[in-house]
């Protein structure tokens, strides 16, 4: 059997949080005890369903699941039809949320007939437990919780694991970051249903004995007002879990100092150098980025700032077969096939450079790069916030979808262009206001391939759409005579602005095929001419005063492309 906790002393501070600037912390045995009372009385069930939002209840929540003998389920997402999918996939199961819990506390301290005293279910339940310790230990064997993959490719998979097999995991997180000489307190920004945040926060705090912040810093004043709260000095120097898209959203943000963070840990998307040196400048910090996944969870660790390739992490080793991918073995353990790795060996102590996926490889005139490496080069960029590189089309074109609002397509253009070889040039490049990525960073593909389809409809509409703004002043000589005492700008004029803005974008006028005039418009009124191109041949516009429609019609044309032609050919 394996004992838990077994790395804290007795007393150690075990789970810290900040409530209103004050901290909050429990020791080993109190969360031991708050195990032991919380254990008794959940449902009945081989697996509990984990839905618990608060990271203190899941905590303690999953370590009773793991008491009374079952199996932890992390779903992917929380949503109601994924959550009930599970319940019909595991059918000997109960879900697990905030609800529920609050229900087991009071069941626990009715129990006890305890009077205990906390602002909610969690703090309740680690004052009404007696301590207890040692804490409980697990068969090694024990199937103890089930995750999914992020789907980032595909839909996601359950990845089952032993209870011996997150043990290792931990203790390969705690050998490819040995601490100088305090143990550190780890907070993170991830949450524990995912496996960076389950290995890199829960397991390392419960196996490693480090005192973990169950308070998840997402905007940049909770960081600051946990860094303010003196948690570091009394608990041990931070340590920051986070993806590349929190922290540059924590170093972007104006108004706020970080200072007193001594390593920060990155992992779920590919973490840009050029942002890896920032964060070390600005916070006088060392960053360190995991190459991971869910099967296997730390594999290769490296200094993103100072190091292109990774390095296995202690007790991994990885084989590299030419033609046929790389397999990593965790010793002791099963190899894992990693057949669409792209990969350049760095080393002979096995350091390699992650290029990226063989299903991300594009080929185009005879020229190979990868969609990663595409990010990297976009992402480098100063002033890109976000953006992804997609491939749509089996010629091997690509495009991209940016978040930039300090560039114009032309300078950012002109930026790629120092860095891309021209074959690889996005065609078209798409800017959004932002990407929906997941909590951890992860765009799938299928939903970068939705976006990029919704805007390049959007800019189609509006490179068909042609707009002018007119004002006919009162002194315009239409006007005398015209409907006096009520003057109106003459229909003929209206026709011929729409007439001259179409000419003006190369369109040549056949004819007017109709015309409909609902409403005057009168002198100094602003109107809004509107071209939809959509049909060269056959243009519809519109004509309109704020919500007021005036004019409607459609114009008999010659596009641009045949204006052109008949001009070459003549």
């Amino acid at each position: 059997m394996s004992p838990l906790l077994s790395a804290f002393a007795p007393d150690a501070p075990m789970f810290v949080r900040v409530r209103d600037g004050d901290l909050q912390a429990w020791s080993a045995r109190q969360c031991a005890g708050a195990v032991e009372a919380l254990a008794a009385v959940l449902p009945s069930a081989t697996h509990a369903i984990q839905c618990c939002t608060d990271t203190l209840e899941l905590a303690l929540g999953t370590l009773a699941a793991w008491r009374a003998g079952q199996t932890v389920v992390m779903p992917s997402t929380r949503l109601a039809a994924d959550v009930e999918r599970l319940r019909l996939g595991f059918a000997d199961s109960y879900v697990l949320d905030g609800a529920a819990f609050a229900d087991a506390v009071r069941a626990a301290a009715a129990s006890r007939a305890a009077n205990a005293s906390g602002k909610d279910a969690a703090t309740t339940l680690l004052a009404a437990s007696p301590p207890a310790w040692p804490a409980f230990a697990l068969d090694p064997a024990h199937p103890a919780i089930v995750l999914f993959t992020s789907g980032t490719t595909r839909e996601p998979r359950a990845q089952a694991k032993t209870w011996d097999a997150l043990v290792r995991g931990a203790e390969t997180f705690r050998r490819a970051f040995p601490h100088a000489v305090a143990q550190p307190l780890l907070a993170g920004t991830v949450d524990c249903h995912h496996m960076f945040g389950l290995e890199a926060n829960f397991m390392a705090s419960i196996h490693c004995g480090y005192p973990l912040c169950t308070d998840r810093p997402q905007l940049p004043a909770d960081l600051a007002a946990l860094l303010a709260s003196g948690a570091s000095a009394r608990f041990g120097p931070l340590w920051l879990v986070t993806t590349p898209l929190q922290l540059s959203a924590f170093l972007r943000a104006r108004g706020v100092a970080v200072e007193g963070i001594e390593r920060v840990i990155v992992a779920t998307m590919p973490l840009p150098q050029s942002l890896a040196v920032d964060v070390e400048a600005a916070w006088h910090t060392r960053v360190d980025e995991i190459y991971g996944n869910t099967e296997c969870g730390v594999m290769a660790t490296r200094r993103t700032a100072t190091q292109r390739a990774f390095t296995p992490a202690p007790g991994v080793v990885f084989q590299f077969r030419e033609g046929a991918g790389a397999s990593v073995t965790r010793i002791p353990g099963a190899a894992v096939e990693l057949d669409d790795r792209i990969v350049a060996v760095a080393g002979g102590d096995g350091a390699f450079e992650l290029l990226g996926r063989r299903s991300d490889m594009v080929k185009v005139a005879g020229k190979r790069t990868t969609l990663r490496a595409l990010d990297d080069h976009l992402l480098d960029i100063a002033g890109v916030d976000d953006g992804a590189f997609l491939q749509q089309d089996d010629d091997g074109r690509v495009s991209a979808v940016v978040v930039a609002p300090a560039h114009t397509p032309a300078s950012l253009r002109a930026e790629l262009a120092r860095r891309v070889d021209p074959a690889f040039m996005p065609r078209p490049l798409l800017f959004a206001a932002t990407l929906p990525r997941d909590p951890q960073g992860k765009l799938p593909r299928d939903t970068l391939l939705r976006i990029a389809a919704g805007l390049a409809r959007a800019a189609a509409q509006r490179a068909r759409t042609i707009t002018r703004d007119r004002v006919f002043p009162a002194s315009h000589p239409a006007f005398a005579g015209h409907f006096p005492g009520h003057p109106v700008v003459p229909g003929a004029m209206l026709l011929a602005e729409v007439d001259d803005l179409l000419e003006s974008h190369g369109y040549r006028v056949r004819g007017c095929d109709a015309a409909k005039f609902m409403a005057p418009i009168g002198p100094g009124e602003l109107c809004t001419i509107r071209v939809d191109c959509a049909d060269p041949r056959r243009v519809v516009f519109d004509i309109g005063v704020a919500d007021r429609a005036c004019v409607r019609g459609v114009f008999a044309c010659e596009s641009p492309a045949s204006v052109a032609a008949a001009g070459e050919v003549a």
